[in-house]
């Protein structure tokens, strides 16, 4: 009976490390870089009506402990809450940023208090016209106001249609901008070698009159639209203005996939 008793007693207090945990990021001068997935708790709205005073009447225990470096929630309709404990160690102010690198979401509203102790708002995610944006990248970034020795809670409500995941990196002004350097150095000779091989089949195809080289550019153009899309880039540079045509720009970049890949198939075995 005994045993039972003690491996109840076990079960419960590690369901319970599950839930309510609070863990605060410690932000210091010798490191410019933290991965806090593993840091974040969240709580899921699925009547999508909860404000910000609502969240912030709930108790620790309603809040779920993150396991992931990535959390993902995947296909869901729900409002995801997360809740972001930091505490800021360094002897002056920092330019700290929190990068949601998760271009595809269609809202992403950040939460937080300023010199005055009164709630503030950023609404961003590819729903918002890349004009009106508080920070002009790809992904979403969202700055974090820190005096020293100071701690603070922070909050992001996450929705999509689609999947839902949040790579949340918390980083210096100087390393972020050298990261997206790096990233944008990528996709801009990723998308020159699309470019490249489309010019090849389109005078393959003018010269000697085979559409099985037309599918092919019909498939690599929505390869590469595809692409771009997820990466933040077609709603950063092509769309900005224009939010509401998300959507169909990513049906209509897939449709070109599968209306090529098929066609250019068949003309190539046949």
């Amino acid at each position: 009976m005994k045993k039972h008793t003690v491996f109840l007693i076990f079960m419960l207090l590690y369901c319970s490390s599950l839930f309510g945990q609070s863990t605060v990021v410690v932000l210091s001068k010798e490191k410019k870089t933290y991965k806090i997935g593993k840091s974040v708790s969240f709580y899921l709205d699925s009547t999508r009506k909860e404000t910000l005073d609502d969240i912030l009447l709930l108790d620790d225990s309603k809040f779920e402990q993150s396991k992931t470096d990535i959390p993902n929630w995947g296909f869901n309709s729900t409002n995801i809450w997360i809740k972001i404990n930091l505490k800021n160690t360094t002897q002056e102010i920092s330019d700290w940023y929190l990068n949601l690198d998760s271009p595809t979401l269609s809202r992403a509203d950040f939460y937080f208090q300023d010199s005055l102790s009164q709630w503030k708002t950023i609404n961003s995610g590819n729903r918002v016209p890349a004009s009106q944006r508080n920070f002009k990248n790809r992904s979403f970034v969202f700055p974090l106001d820190f005096s020293a020795n100071q701690s603070a809670t922070f909050y992001l409500k996450l929705s999509n249609a689609g999947p839902i995941q949040a790579p949340l990196i918390i980083e210096n002004l100087s390393d972020f901008y050298a990261r997206q350097m790096l990233f944008e150095a990528y996709y801009g000779i990723l998308t020159g070698i699309f470019l490249l091989v489309l010019v090849i089949n389109f005078f393959f195809w003018i010269n000697l009159k085979d559409s099985t080289y037309f599918y092919y550019i019909i498939y690599t153009l929505g390869s590469m639209f595809a692409l771009l899309y997820m990466s933040g880039h077609v709603m950063l540079y092509v769309l900005g203005d224009f939010p509401k045509l998300s959507g169909v720009a990513i049906i209509s970049f897939l449709s070109l996939i599968v209306i090529g890949l098929p066609l250019f198939s068949k003309m190539f075995l046949s």
